[in-house]
């Protein structure tokens, strides 16, 4: 996941570049705690698909954190609750971090300490879990296939589709969420939900009759996100 010539992985240990090739597998979790890394507590998950961080909301702060010139890296946790910030010299105050976070409209609820800490930058070196700028398409992907599924799940409570047609909608409508969330801003909220209302019902009528689309209507009004926590 980490980027770099003869894809190296790195951070900035004791002032030191650490390379992947320099044993990393055979630290413990202490020789994690003086990295010059922030691990940070924050809410960039996906509310229509709960456990995953939002891809399209981390896109552009990841990237935008990434131009900062402290900032070496930045990356998010697929869960979207953690953030981490590699720096480029000295960690900063916790101050600063609130400050530099708030220029980019985040609230940064603690950081990270402790074991839970090192655990998180053990996984991060070791590839696990943790997305850097454009990656984080991948988790808008998965929550593409998620509103999907949720979708025809819904749609086949109301009309009896047999399985090849319920799979063919299912790929469908990801498709048309997947080119939402990668290539569109999440705000405003509400033109968000009209193109995808527009795409799913663009997509429904290649596959439903007449009838059968005014159903998928009424199931797209009721939007995309979890009713419960079964949906």
């Amino acid at each position: 996941m980490f980027t770099g010539r003869a894809h190296w992985r790195f951070f900035h240990r004791g002032g030191h570049a650490v390379k992947k090739s320099d044993n990393m597998r055979s630290f413990r979790l202490g020789a994690y705690s003086s990295m010059s890394a922030s691990v940070l507590r924050v809410s960039l998950g996906c509310r229509a698909a709960p456990g995953l961080g939002c891809g399209s909301r981390a896109k552009p702060l990841l990237e935008a954190l990434e131009r900062e010139s402290s900032v070496a890296q930045a990356w998010l946790h697929r869960s979207g609750t953690m953030l981490c910030l590699v720096w480029k010299s000295a960690t900063p105050s916790a101050q600063t971090l609130k400050a530099l976070l708030l220029v980019h409209g985040l609230t940064m609820e603690e950081e990270i300490k402790g074991i839970e800490r090192e655990q998180a930058l053990k996984d991060l070196v070791f590839g696990i879990g943790w997305y850097r700028g454009a990656q984080v398409d991948r988790l808008s992907e998965e929550e593409a296939e998620v509103i999907a599924a949720r979708l025809v799940r819904r749609l086949r409570k109301r009309l009896p589709l047999p399985d090849g047609q319920s799979e063919t909608l299912q790929a469908a409508f990801a498709e048309v969420c997947r080119h939402e969330f990668i290539n569109y801003s999440p705000e405003p909220e509400q033109a968000r939900r009209e193109r995808i209302f527009q795409g799913i019902m663009a997509a429904g009528r290649r596959y439903l009759s007449i009838g059968q689309l005014g159903v998928l209507q009424k199931v797209i009004s009721a939007g995309y996100r979890p009713i419960s926590d079964r949906d």
